[in-house]
């Protein structure tokens, strides 16, 4: 792989994170190579769900695994904002689960294709936010 392109061996579909209320789940796919390109990892303890689609709850336990931890709101962050964050925000309403998105944690391929992305989200299914406001609402134990 390039160290200059993240992209060269794999799909667009690489590493994302959701981050929800005080407890955390990573969905990512462990053996992406992009995952090494942007030095992401989850914590040692942290619960890993394997992603088998653009939403992190598609074919999933991502859902039961919130509802157990006691989450009752969903942080979603990553790549890209027209794919995944939208697919996993998406299925986050659907399934009745309040969703924020912060603006500065996320990210498409093109500028204003992030832009678009983050209308529309914030338009139908998501609180648009800063990652300080959501790390705020975590140290408050909002949850």
């Amino acid at each position: 792989m390039s160290p200059t392109s993240p992209m060269s061996s794999t799909s667009p579909r690489q590493y994302r994170l959701i981050r929800s209320g005080l407890a955390s789940l990573a969905a990512v796919a462990l053996t992406a190579a992009g995952a090494e390109w942007y030095r992401m990892r989850p914590a040692e303890d942290e619960p890993r769900v394997v992603k088998r689609g653009y939403s992190g709850f598609l074919g999933t336990d991502l859902d039961t695994r919130l509802h157990a931890a006691g989450c009752d709101w969903l942080t979603v962050v990553g790549l890209t904002s027209e794919r995944c964050v939208d697919a996993t925000a998406q299925d986050a309403v659907q399934l009745d689960w309040p969703v924020v998105v912060p603006r500065d944690a996320t990210a498409a391929y093109d500028l204003d294709v992030n832009a678009a992305a983050l209308v529309q989200l914030g338009l139908n299914v998501a609180v648009l936010s800063d990652t300080d406001e959501v790390v705020e609402l975590w140290k408050k134990g909002v949850r």
